[in-house]
């Protein structure tokens, strides 16, 4: 079951694949109470994630106006260089995007037990509080409207 509030993770920033990024990173995203953060989870590898990031991106105008930001979660792929150009391609790379090499992001929500896989896309929204409000796990023609839909 997913938990209701901020775990503790460790995860990396892919600008360097070594910087942490942490709970207090998260928490500095949010500077309202009106404000959500989607934590988007992806592989460069997944199409479907691919169209929802693309998505993302053409609906920039609109997250920042309600509110929501995006973090990028890279889930498994260790290779910070091949995750940025991805990115780059794509047009997102002012984007957060993290590394979730070992599954603390993943795990410490309750999103996977260890060893498991996160089904992708998935996609954690999290009030200003940072307590999950919605999973979604498949971007339909609602996407990314669903984010900031109350």
């Amino acid at each position: 079951s997913v938990r209701d509030s901020v775990p503790w993770f460790a995860a990396r920033s892919a600008k360097d694949g070594e910087s942490p990024w942490t709970r207090t990173d998260l928490q500095k995203m949010v500077k309202t109470p009106e404000d959500r953060v989607a934590l988007v989870y992806f592989a460069t590898w997944c199409v479907p994630c691919r169209a929802g990031i693309i998505k993302l991106k053409k609906a920039s105008a609109d997250l920042e106006k309600n509110h929501v930001r995006i973090v990028l979660v890279n889930i498994g792929e260790r290779d910070a260089g091949l995750i940025c150009k991805w990115a780059d391609k794509l047009g997102v790379k002012d984007e957060t995007i993290v590394m979730d090499n070992f599954g603390r992001l993943t795990e410490g929500f309750g999103l996977i037990k260890e060893n498991e896989t996160l089904p992708l896309p998935r996609t954690l929204l999290l009030d200003s509080k940072l307590r999950p409000v919605k999973m979604i796990s498949e971007e339909g023609s609602d996407w990314p409207s669903v984010l900031w839909t109350k």
